[in-house]
């Protein structure tokens, strides 16, 4: 009797036990000198590297490319709806091209491949704002593609430090970082600069079209032509108007906040109609959380948080204006496209006011001159 009590007791506890609801042990994080380490290798990641004179020579060649006004208007049949198609097909041929031009010269590596491609597309803005002075996007736009670019040697670097904690710190795998494994947060953020890239691309094409379709057939035929955005079509109207003016001696000072106020209807073409899609991309989701993380442990030294630097290279020391366009108050959600506007139209309008000032204007037009060269560009140490 007594043996058979002790049992019962014995099984009683045991299905109490069962009964219990179990305990959630919370996840590993990285701990504070975990955390300091990644930041540290971060910023050693970040040190810009010399090129050797071969690989300016292959950035020349990049350079060539971006500035073939011609080869991008091959084919064109004198049909403005039909043009902005062929112009895309052509740009997307040059952006190959010059894939090709940064695989022979850098082999299998795809990291050094994808910054030699923002290069190219910080070449083509400029050479568009040259070609096409009238059309003011690209004059915000090969500074937001810069923005880009530094995302991208963050994106590389933050996937070097990963990597070497892991490889110093055999149980790191199975930390959590920003919500993610290290593991799966370093193989990330190695991914999502082909859509970074892929997006760059994308609005290259369609923008580079629309800035040639302006050149060859004039705002006044493009706000009437079908196949368009409202945005887009909205934006050759107020064009059609800054062109008016322009040319107009009673009006010429209206010139620039018309091209502005166009400018700002094509940047809502190109956030809602062509960079939204980059952003649904779960890896762009993934590294917004990862950059929020970063913005929070770094004391917002590193990150990106929606503010625009007009200039080349923010991690090297210069003598000349450190201009940058800070992000609207509560419009620092990039993964929004309400967000996006709201900062792109706060770019136009800032960019535009400092072009009327002689000095920074003079600035200005040095910074986009030394990134349509690749002069002074983010070359960091951590892309191999």
């Amino acid at each position: 009797m007594k043996y058979t009590l002790s049992r019962a007791i014995q099984v009683a506890a045991l299905i109490g036990a069962l009964a219990l609801p179990t305990m959630a042990f919370p996840a590993r994080v990285l701990g504070p000198l975990q955390a300091a380490n990644v930041i540290n290798g971060i910023r050693n990641g970040l040190a810009q590297r010399s090129l050797p004179a071969d690989e300016v020579q292959m950035l020349t060649r990049l350079h060539a490319v971006a500035n073939d006004m011609a080869g991008l208007y091959a084919g064109d049949n004198g049909d403005p709806v039909a043009s902005q198609a062929i112009y895309e097909q052509n740009a997307r041929a040059h952006m190959q091209a010059a894939h090709q031009i940064a695989a022979s010269y850098y082999g299998n590596v795809p990291a050094k491949i994808t910054m030699a491609q923002n290069a190219y597309i910080l070449m083509s803005y400029d050479a568009f704002v040259r070609y096409n002075p009238d059309f003011y996007w690209a004059r915000l736009g090969v500074f937001a593609a810069n923005e880009v670019r530094s995302n991208l040697a963050l994106a590389f670097s933050m996937k070097g430090a990963l990597d070497t904690l892991m490889a110093v710190d055999k149980t790191a795998a199975k930390i959590q970082v920003a919500g993610m494994s290290i593991e799966s947060a370093a193989k990330m953020a190695g991914d999502a600069t082909a859509d970074l890239l892929q997006g760059q691309s994308n609005v290259l094409a369609n923008i580079g079209a629309l800035s040639l379709l302006h050149k060859r057939y004039g705002a006044g035929t493009m706000a009437q032509a079908t196949g368009l955005t409202q945005a887009a079509r909205q934006g050759y109207a107020l064009q059609q108007q800054a062109d008016e003016a322009r040319v107009d001696p009673l009006r010429a000072g209206e010139f620039h906040k018309l091209a502005t106020a166009a400018a700002i209807q094509f940047g809502i073409h190109e956030q809602t109609y062509l960079l939204q899609a980059m952003w649904d991309q779960p890896n762009i989701k993934s590294l917004a959380q990862l950059n929020a993380w970063l913005l929070n442990q770094s004391l917002e030294t590193l990150g990106l948080r929606g503010d625009i630097f007009i200039g080349t290279n923010k991690m090297v020391p210069f003598a000349s204006p450190y201009l940058i366009i800070r992000s609207p108050v509560g419009a620092t959600n990039l993964s929004t496209v309400a967000d996006r506007i709201a900062i792109a139209k706060n770019g136009f309008l800032v960019l535009d006011s400092w072009n009327q000032n002689r000095t920074l204007s003079g600035f200005i037009q040095q910074a986009q001159t030394r990134l349509g060269n690749a002069q002074g560009i983010y070359q960091p140490l951590s892309v191999k």
